[in-house]
């Protein structure tokens, strides 16, 4: 990401409700590349600005390689919210960006109807999503960026600093969510450990992991190991939380096992409903060295 997004991620600004969020994505049809413009489908690097805030948004950002299922987590997560009218003492109000939500919600059902591939995010598509919650118990308002970037760049990330760096939303998160894909548990040709290993060290070596973040490991597509006996999931999911431990401050309570689906209609996975909870839960000020003095003191001097 570059220096527009630093305007929400490091200023304090005014709400505007007339803005609205545009992504212009080439795809191809056929053998023409066709420009399609989407309104309130999520922001991007260059329009990151059109969206104020009177106070500093929590920022989470989910980390993953492709097929990890981020979009789909990000859809269940809008469905919730959406369709609850009160969520860990939280109801949903307003979002900036409802085409993109909606989109991921499309997406997560027709892959799990196994009708059809649907696109998921791309690289060209905007990856900053917008939330507005209401607190049932105060009526205070919260205001959420979620991260959803492409698995692609994160693929690109192993090996290209130059890409690294640009991933403003991993240095400042105030949640970090990484992805782990247990259908690659049994398949010998993914080095899954290895990827993973590399990419938080390249991220380490140039600086752009979160220091106070508070950090999750999700494993997704739990349902997904019926080659495996349990017992060596659970070592490899062991050695997951080590390798990310060595970069990361991470407690064991906060490894979510969640299905592949997200959400069943009438039955929500309890893996997932746990994990929201969380995500919607105050930080504890003691984990993670989580201070006052976060990312936004550091750049108060930008503030005009």
């Amino acid at each position: 990401m570059n220096k527009d997004i630093n305007s929400v991620l490091l200023q304090q600004m005014e709400i505007s409700g007339s803005n609205l969020s545009q992504t212009t994505s080439t795809e191809t049809h056929g053998t023409a590349d066709v420009e399609t413009v989407y309104w309130n489908e999520a922001y991007t690097d260059e329009n990151i600005e059109s969206i104020e805030y009177n106070e500093k948004p929590e920022l989470i950002t989910l980390l993953g390689f492709s097929e990890y299922g981020k979009s789909t987590f990000t859809g269940s997560l809008y469905q919730i919210l959406r369709t609850n009218e009160s969520f860990a003492d939280y109801s949903f109000v307003d979002s900036e960006t409802l085409v993109g939500f909606e989109r991921r919600v499309f997406l997560r059902k027709v892959n799990n109807e196994g009708k059809s591939e649907v696109k998921r995010t791309i690289r060209k598509k905007g990856s900053l999503l917008d939330i507005k919650l209401k607190n049932k118990t105060d009526n205070s308002v919260r205001r959420i960026l979620l991260s959803d970037g492409a698995g692609e760049v994160y693929n690109e990330c192993i090996s290209k600093d130059a890409t690294v760096i640009e991933q403003k939303a991993i240095k400042y998160a105030n949640r970090l969510l990484v992805f782990v894909n247990c259908e690659e548990f049994s398949d010998p040709t993914k080095p899954w450990k290895d990827s993973l290993k590399t990419l938080l060290e390249r991220f380490s070596r140039n600086d752009m992991l979160p220091i106070n973040a508070k950090i999750y490991l999700v494993v997704n597509k739990y349902d997904k190991i019926a080659r495996l006996e349990k017992n060596k999931v659970e070592e490899y999911i062991e050695e997951i939380f080590h390798i990310v431990s060595d970069y990361l401050t991470i407690y064991k309570k906060d490894i979510y096992r969640i299905v592949s689906t997200g959400l069943y209609i009438e039955k929500e996975d309890e893996g997932l409903t746990n994990l929201i909870t969380s995500l919607l839960s105050p930080i504890n000020r003691n984990e993670n060295r989580y201070n006052e003095l976060d990312w936004l003191a550091t750049a108060t001097k930008n503030i005009k």
